[in-house]
């Protein structure tokens, strides 16, 4: 029988020190151990989490146990491992990262997350889901990711009101860090596959790509030096994007990394808005480009080129497009060009090959099917609309109370 307590205190009892709750702590502890040796040699991190969550519903004697993955379009949490839920409901249903669901409370929060009476908790409400299976008490805490994005949530519901103690936290912590270590192998597995696979490829097309901007940039009416200049800016460009994708394996990557990263020479100028989302390498090293192109063209005719008081401004979001394919809606806003010449427009100054103009239009509307807009009714906005690659985006599952997460500034 669990112990009666006041709802009002959703804190952890201290652990009981009585021959029984020890020798009880003892058996469960050996029993993490022994997953987390299977853990080290089995290459499926799914049948981790799923052995997890059963040793979980065990450990805690509770009829709900869930492990949900951060996704990466960084707008909700996806149920990929439980027990106790109805059939369907994992690997399809998906609750919100905002504040006022638990879920998206733990991602904000350093220690375990304790509900003692879920009817009466005034931190968050508890998504829908929750409420339809009568979850009374639970406990949840944060799986750690790589670079500090977080894999997701561990956590574990009961129908009856009970006190969890500090060695249940303790234990809830170490299951979770269990399968971060899985799933961090696994992303480590995969990704020296793949950099294997891929190295003679891209390296390949990156030649290919320096040939065609060596042969742009160095035409007979372009002055040496500012060919060289240019030239070298875009090798640049290309060098740190090649970098970052490599440290990913040729994988995927964080789009709020790659856009500080290309970024960088511009410290502190550019505001930047977007969700953490994660992309498939190859977009991202052409969006990598892209970029570069922008801002260099901000700094020799717009807020790049002002004082350090004046700001460009990059923001990114998720859309569903006319086709119903998700894509990339990327905007630069530079609220001093509007005089300038726009990134996609005409040759700039006498002389100029336009190649920039053509690298935007080559790899957003040609390569990606992606669609340019511009305007300069409050300095020079430029709008990029790139659908994501088909199978890039995890397929829409049982929704249960999704809502807009937090968005990351810099």
């Amino acid at each position: 029988m669990h112990e009666p307590f006041d709802p009002e205190e959703p804190r952890l009892a201290p652990a009981p020190a009585t021959a029984t709750a020890l020798a009880r702590r003892l058996a469960h502890q050996k029993q993490i151990a022994e997953l987390g040796t299977y853990a080290f040699t089995e290459p499926d991190y799914q049948a981790v989490m799923d052995r997890a969550v059963e040793l979980a519903a065990e450990i805690f004697d509770v009829p709900l146990t869930k492990i949900l993955k951060f996704v990466d379009d960084a707008d909700s949490l996806k149920l990929v491992a439980g027990r106790g839920w109805e059939e369907g409901l994992v690997g399809h249903g998906r609750v919100g990262i905002d504040r006022e669901s638990q879920a998206g409370y733990t991602l904000l929060s350093e220690a375990p997350v304790v509900v003692t009476d879920l009817a009466r908790e005034t931190r968050f409400s508890g998504p829908p889901l929750l409420h339809e299976y009568g979850v009374v008490a639970g406990m949840s805490v944060i799986i750690a990711g790589a670079a500090g994005r977080p894999f997701g949530v561990f956590g574990i519901h009961d129908t009856r009101a009970r006190r969890f103690d500090e060695s249940d936290a303790d234990m809830l912590v170490t299951l979770a860090n269990i399968v971060a270590s899985s799933a961090r192998q696994r992303e480590a597995a995969e990704r020296r596959n793949l950099a294997s696979r891929e190295v003679a490829h891209r390296s390949g097309n990156l030649l290919q790509l320096v040939r065609s901007i060596a042969s742009q940039t160095f035409t007979t009416d372009r002055v040496t030096r500012e060919a060289e200049r240019v030239f070298s800016g875009r090798l640049a460009a290309l060098s740190r994007a090649n970098q970052l994708l490599c440290e990913d394996g040729w994988s995927t990557t964080r789009l709020i990394a790659l856009v500080k990263e290309v970024l960088t020479v511009f410290p502190g100028r550019v505001e930047i808005q977007g969700r953490d989302i994660v992309l498939p390498a190859d977009f991202c090293f052409d969006l990598s480009l892209i970029l570069h192109e922008v801002a260099t063209n901000s700094a020799k005719y717009g807020a790049l080129s002002r004082e350090a008081g004046v700001r460009a401004g990059l923001s990114w979001q998720l859309e569903a497009g006319a086709d119903g394919r998700s894509q990339l809606v990327l905007t630069w806003h530079d609220p001093v060009s509007a005089s300038g010449p726009s990134a996609t427009s005409a040759p700039r100054a006498a002389g100029e090959t336009g190649f920039g103009k053509q690298l935007i239009v080559s790899l957003a509307e040609v390569k990606w099917g992606g669609r340019i807009s511009e305007s300069q009714s409050d300095g020079y906005r430029l709008v990029l609309q790139l659908p994501l690659p088909d199978g890039e985006r995890d397929a829409a599952g049982a929704e249960t109370g999704a809502e807009p997460g937090p968005r990351t500034g810099g």
